[in-house]
């Protein structure tokens, strides 16, 4: 039962362990092939532009790995899982036609890494972004939250904790710039009426 707008907003802890999280970045790491400069979704004049560089609103590596990658199918079970919970707590979210999309890995560099407030759905291909999900694969001891501006709520950079929340306009949110250690985080998105489905038991 949503008794306040900020219940929303759901973290869990330990859905990763610190052998599942230290692998991920090792591989990220092993991959530099892989890796590309973050993008944003890009606007002129009230027209989608696609995504571009902009180092100023975020600056990040990252790269996205294939829907049947074996850790895009880990990501899958600990969403699924995590979004059961969500839902148990907050009934009234939606239960079918949904899939997971855009598995990424992410680095914000210690010293340089940010992502300026934003939201996640717009026009183009994020209009059917429902929910973001952030899987926090390090801890960063100083700055690195997740923040909600208008919620004044932020969220720690904590090892194996993941963080739901809707896409829409009502949240807004950023990542303030991590000042101790590197940031690592993985990153995907519950889409409505897409042609995968959400439960996916390939094995890879």
């Amino acid at each position: 039962m949503i008794e306040k707008i900020t219940d929303m907003i759901y973290v869990e802890r330990d859905v990763l362990s610190q052998d599942q999280c230290d692998e991920m970045i090792k591989y990220f790491w092993d991959n530099p092939q892989l890796h590309d400069d973050g993008k944003v979704e890009h606007f002129k004049d009230g027209e989608y532009q696609g995504k571009l560089v902009n180092k100023e609103h975020k600056n990040c590596i990252q790269f996205q790995f294939e829907p049947h990658h074996k850790y895009a199918n880990l990501m899958t079970q600990v969403i699924q899982d995590a979004y059961l919970n969500y839902r148990y707590q907050l009934p009234v979210l939606p239960a079918s036609d949904l899939a997971i999309l855009d598995y990424t890995i992410r680095c914000y560099e210690k010293g340089k890494g940010i992502f300026k407030t934003h939201v996640d759905q717009a026009e183009g291909g994020t209009i059917s972004r429902l929910f973001a999900c952030i899987i926090y694969l390090n801890d960063v001891d100083e700055g690195g939250e997740t923040f909600f501006p208008d919620w004044n709520i932020a969220c720690k950079c904590e090892r194996g904790k993941i963080l739901l929340f809707p896409c829409n306009w009502i949240f807004p949110h950023g990542s303030n710039p991590n000042i101790s250690h590197h940031k690592y985080i993985l990153t995907a998105f519950i889409n409505l009426n897409y042609e995968m489905p959400m439960y996916d038991d390939t094995v890879v």
